[in-house]
């Protein structure tokens, strides 16, 4: 019976903490329900096409805030194609859309995105601009690729054009 009161404040702290994530999450997707993805960007001829998983996409600069955005906001797996003129991007379940060359600002590897820690180099990064209205928002986003596709994608965003070579870390 001397258990009650502190069952209930755990349950009631537990409760509590559950509320204030649903929230914060919830505000979180009022925030970016206007980004616009590029769903009719045309990509062009694709040169490679790699399956990954998608990590996250974060604010370039601020590597802990996730964007929700159209998908964005959840791991998931995607189809990562390069094209002459682009990158399209297929995640499960969502609609593929597509990164102009113009658009594309470098990539690179790491070992670390918002809740995702891996081996030195195991997550590729992808270094894009969301373009706005008020103006064009850079971001990156993770992918966790096998490691004999690195080589060739980085190969491929290469030939995109000057903007997209490897970023020095």
């Amino acid at each position: 019976m001397d258990k009650l009161p502190g069952t209930l404040i755990a349950i009631a702290l537990i409760v509590t903490v559950l509320i204030l994530m649903g929230l914060g999450w919830r505000r979180r997707r009022r925030r970016d329900e206007n980004l616009i993805l590029g769903s009719n960007i045309d990509v062009g001829d694709i040169i490679g096409s790699y399956r990954a998983l998608y990590v996250a996409t974060t604010f370039r600069g601020r590597p802990l805030e996730r964007i929700a955005a159209a998908g964005l906001g959840f791991r998931a797996r995607c189809q990562i194609s390069v094209g002459a003129k682009g990158v399209l991007l297929t995640l499960a379940g969502e609609r593929p859309f597509g990164i102009g060359r113009d658009d594309v600002d470098g990539y690179d590897t790491t070992n670390v995105a918002i809740d995702k820690v891996v081996e030195r180099d195991g997550l590729v990064v992808l270094n894009w601009k969301i373009a706005q209205p008020e103006g064009p928002l850079d971001v990156s986003s993770y992918f966790r690729l096998p490691l004999v596709d690195r080589q060739p994608l980085f190969t491929d965003l290469s030939s995109l054009d000057h903007s997209s070579q490897r970023n020095p870390q």
